[in-house]
């Protein structure tokens, strides 16, 4: 009975909704080098506010891990993986009548041989406006999604992701600065691979013996790749977004508030582990990524920085999406 009086109001919310023209029911993909991310919700257009999530849900896709290995192709198997993950959400957002499909994809999608083609497939196969975005535009929609869910505009946003990291440096004037780089989470973990001559898919356990050759090896990855260390100083106020300093640091550090010497502490403490005792779906990057955060953080001279979980589909859901800069709609309350 619980159950039906829950269905009862929802189509009745649903119903008022549509009522009003400034409510629309909106879906929003942010089909990532490792996962797809997928919101649907209730939006206000004239205020461009979320007002009710539907759905809010991710699914592994690790597309990344796929082309590095299939001469930077998207192999036929990660592509049927990638299609069921798109037709799910679309499939479980029908009862709920979405006017508006949008999505980006991002890094795997701009290197990757075949991913324009692929973005195109899906394009074809569903009701849903994908674009194959640069690098500028992730990072402006990586600003934006975290002005969404913060009450005062951060100093900086810092986002890495499966193939690509972005430093975003906000401007009350004009569009913000981003720096970026084809140094995310997947990209590193194959070149630390490869330069400590490990033979199979993961570097783990690294030992503490070789804390400071990994160290080494961090730096001149982001020093090949281009990380621009030569960038403005505008503030602490440092927001990490994207998988890997969103979720998956937080997850290590047992902690939202990140500093260099936590990150540092809980590189030490578990540089000995291997996959099973570091657990869960993306244990081989775990060390890596810890390694990554840090040696950047020197990089760029950043102390400390806030996780705040957020992706690209907030920005998608209430801004307007075409081929410019994304509309920065009303500002942060």
């Amino acid at each position: 009975m619980a159950f039906f009086h829950l269905i009862l109001l929802t189509i009745l919310y649903e119903t008022l909704a549509h009522g009003n023209p400034c409510i629309e029911t909106r879906g929003a993909f942010d089909i990532g080098s490792r996962r797809t991310k997928f919101q649907l919700a209730q939006v206000d257009i004239c205020k461009g506010e979320i007002r009710k999530v539907l759905i809010d849900e991710s699914t592994s896709v690790p597309y990344a891990d796929d082309a590095l290995h299939n001469d930077m192709k998207l192999s036929e198997k990660i592509q049927t993986t990638g299609i069921g993950a798109i037709r799910n959400y679309v499939n479980r957002s029908k009862p709920h009548r979405p006017k508006l499909f949008q999505g980006v994809a991002t890094s795997i999608f701009r290197n990757a041989k075949n991913g324009p083609q692929y973005i195109e497939m899906i394009q074809q196969r569903f009701p849903i406006k994908v674009k194959v975005i640069d690098q500028n535009f992730e990072g402006q929609l990586a600003l934006r999604s975290a002005e969404l869910l913060l009450s005062k505009k951060p100093d900086i946003v810092w986002d890495i992701g499966g193939g690509s990291m972005q430093v975003v440096y906000p401007s009350q004037k004009q569009l913000a600065k981003v720096s970026g780089c084809r140094c995310g989470s997947v990209e590193f973990h194959e070149y630390l691979l490869k330069k400590m001559g490990r033979t199979n898919q993961s570097i783990n356990p690294i030992k503490q013996e070789n804390i400071e050759k990994a160290r080494a090896f961090t730096q001149a990855f982001l020093k090949e790749r281009g990380l621009d260390t030569k960038l403005p100083q505008l503030g602490q106020d440092v927001v990490g977004i994207g998988g890997v300093l969103g979720k998956g640091i937080p997850e290590q550090t047992n902690t939202h508030s990140q500093t260099i010497e936590i990150i540092s502490k809980t590189l030490s403490n578990r540089i000995n582990l291997s996959n099973a005792e570091l657990g869960g779906k993306y244990a081989e990057t775990a060390i890596s990524n810890l390694l990554l955060v840090e040696q950047t953080m020197k990089a760029l001279k950043i102390s400390k920085f806030r996780s705040l979980e957020a992706n690209l589909t907030g920005p998608l859901l209430v801004d307007s999406f075409n081929d410019k800069p994304v509309n920065r709609g009303p500002s942060p309350k």
